[in-house]
């Protein structure tokens, strides 16, 4: 009887004052806000032309000395001038840096997975519409984009109870986005591939919801040129906030 009590007091106080660790599927909707940095060049050319030019001489006055001693006045003509046409060609370069205000609407879906009681796993999906706005000394434009991101995290929780808990997370990922001719000046979209890293905090609260506060790194940068114009495509880190319903 005693060994009964004693076993079964062990298993409440193994499981009692932590949240169940079950993992699965979950959804959610993403907030993000970040900027872009828009590095261009431009090669301007300007072309000057003259033309030709046909001068008539002018008559002009001259005393000359005959060889008896006698002066006299005689006109002449100075000859034609001729001025061939001639074509200049001036090149300046001019660098500007542009900074534009990204905002990110997103959904995100995935699966978590516990591997101890404290540390878990997941792998996700997210798409995110962005909107962003280019401030310039002339003016200001707005253009939209979408970006998408295939990434997987390791979640370590430092802080559990029965009805919450809360840890820090870490990962990394694959990331595409697609900047519009309106962004980046060119006559076509711009395609851009590469890696996404991001850590923060992550709580769980009443088991089902999950709550992400992070900051995002990108590097799928992006260059691209039309003619003489070149334009470069830099992320800055990003901050994020995201809801999550964990089934």
């Amino acid at each position: 009887m005693k060994k009964h009590i004693a076993v079964s007091l062990a298993a409440i106080l193994c499981t009692g004052g932590a949240m169940a660790q079950e993992g699965g599927a979950f959804v959610g909707v993403s907030f993000g806000q970040g900027k872009t940095k828009l590095d261009t060049t431009a090669i301007n050319t300007v072309i000057l032309t003259t033309e030709e030019q046909y001068i008539k001489g002018k008559e002009y006055d001259v005393i000359v000395t005959k060889p008896d001693g006698t002066k006299v006045v005689e006109t002449r003509i100075e000859a034609d001038t001729y001025i061939p046409g001639a074509t200049t060609t001036d090149m300046s370069r001019s660098d500007e840096t542009f900074t534009a205000d990204d905002t990110a609407i997103g959904i995100i879906a995935g699966y978590r997975h516990f591997v101890l009681s404290s540390l878990a796993v997941r792998g996700y999906g997210e798409y995110e519409y962005k909107r962003t706005k280019v401030k310039s000394a002339e003016n200001s434009q707005s253009a939209n984009y979408m970006a998408f991101t295939l990434g997987a995290d390791a979640i370590y929780y430092f802080n559990r109870s029965d009805s919450f808990q809360i840890g820090a997370f870490a990962g990394i990922g694959a990331a595409y986005s697609q900047y519009p001719s309106k962004l980046t000046g060119l006559n076509k979209r711009l395609n851009a591939f590469g890696l996404s890293s991001n850590i923060g905090l992550h709580a769980d609260i009443v088991e089902y919801h999950g709550i992400d506060v992070g900051v995002k790194f990108l590097t799928n940068n992006a260059s691209g040129s039309r003619g003489s114009y070149e334009v470069d495509v830099k992320h800055q880190p990003a901050f994020f906030v995201r809801y999550m319903f964990q089934f």
